[in-house]
């Protein structure tokens, strides 16, 4: 008897230290010798163990339900990166070393304009989004506070740029270097913003945000309170890291996670940002709830979402690849489109802009040599080279009823 008094004591003080660890914030490694530069970058980034504007901005009013989302947000991000690390590290681990050495020299700690950003609208083109000093990239010597550089911090700045190729999201200027990306992203941010409420004052959410690009419009156009970027891709992560390092804004906070996570973000946002995200998820409905829990009463969701031409209430469902990509999973009508929202309790839902994606919008480029639309379209271009209608692009703007 005394013996098995003993042994439920022993498991009972067991379990309930068991349960206190677990209720704390895991905290990053301490043997930082055995990191690889992109768990570096991860644990030492201002976004890693933030629960600062979780815990200020989740609206959960019962105490001990915040911190269980809080607690399963900071999981979920943990264990999103430790799954997909050895893949990315295969990948973008180098690009990661290089962030790694900027930051070392005189690039992100010049005071010329390193610490900002804004758009050029004296070309021709809609808006280049531009970041840091361009005589900087000029200057063969950039110098520091204490006049100390060398031509060194260009050609590392150079070699990540290089790096981190294919350019997506854009178009950009860095330091002088002008970056014509993939997606004439400028274009959208232009129908976007006549039809978007304002954002001052708003928690933003950019789910699918890849670089951050629109982020940044966002806040250089409006005023608002908080920009949670949220994006799988660790690509666009690295890209993020290094405009933040020279934006230095406490407004922008990138989650390097999947739309998954979005429920757990209970009731928190204003405004949410859908681009280009629902006909990469094998369950749209599924995503659009979860976003429907992350929104305030009456939030406003903007959604940009991939389709085919039509009328109809269907959806198309390739067999393989749609337009040379993989990951396509239901592609709908504009129909479909507004009945899956309609489903999800969004409320007002208003189409603002419904056409062809053409191949001047996505287009290879020298900073993206890659096989663009132009290449996954017929002659006719009206049908991708598996036989099915070419894309059209939907923006839609609705409300959480």
């Amino acid at each position: 008897a005394q013996v098995l008094v003993k042994w439920n004591n022993f498991t009972t003080i067991v379990a309930l230290k068991t349960r206190k660890k677990q209720q704390q914030p895991k905290q990053k490694p301490s043997n930082t010798n055995s990191q690889t530069y992109l768990e570096s970058l991860f644990y030492d980034s201002t976004s890693y163990n933030n629960t600062m504007y979780m815990n200020m901005f989740i609206n959960e009013k019962d105490a001990v339900k915040k911190k269980a989302a809080v607690q399963c947000l900071l999981k979920y991000r943990e264990e999103f990166f430790q799954k997909n690390l050895k893949r990315a590290a295969n990948n973008y681990e180098t690009a990661a070393q290089l962030l790694h050495d900027l930051s070392k020299t005189a690039i992100f700690h010049n005071k010329e304009g390193t610490s900002r950003f804004w758009i050029d609208t004296n070309s021709n083109n809609s808006g280049i989004l531009c970041i840091g000093s361009s005589s900087i990239g000029r200057d063969s010597s950039p110098m520091d506070e204490n006049g100390n550089g060398t031509h060194q911090d260009l050609v590392v700045l150079n070699e990540f740029l290089t790096q981190m190729k294919p350019w997506k999201k854009g178009p950009l200027q860095i330091f002088g270097t002008y970056i014509d990306t993939e997606w004439r992203s400028d274009w959208k941010w232009d129908r976007l913003k006549k039809h978007v409420d304002s954002l001052d004052g708003h928690v933003v959410a950019d789910l699918g945000c890849a670089n951050g690009y629109f982020m940044l419009r966002m806040l250089h156009d409006f005023q608002p309170k908080l920009i949670v970027g949220i994006d799988p891709n660790y690509k666009a992560w690295l890209e993020f890291l290094f405009f933040q390092r020279v934006v230095q804004s406490d407004a922008l906070v990138f989650e390097l996670m999947d739309g998954e996570c979005m429920d757990k973000f209970v009731c928190m946002y204003d405004t949410v940002f859908c681009l280009g995200v629902l006909y990469h998820t094998p369950d749209p409905i599924g995503m659009l709830r979860k976003i429907w829990l992350s929104m305030k009463p009456n939030g406003q969701l903007i959604v940009d979402c991939q389709g085919i031409p039509g009328n109809d209430a269907l959806a198309l469902f390739p067999k393989d690849k749609y337009a040379n990509a993989k990951g396509m999973w239901f592609l709908p009508t504009v129909t479909t489109l507004k009945h899956w929202l309609a489903r999800c309790n969004f409320v007002k839902i208003h189409v603002f802009y419904s056409e062809p994606l053409s191949i001047e919008e996505q287009r290879a480029t020298e900073w993206a040599r890659v096989k663009s639309l132009n290449e996954a379209l017929d002659d006719s271009q009206t049908t991708t080279v598996e036989g099915y209608p070419a894309p059209s692009r939907f923006y839609v703007k609705c409300y959480r009823g």
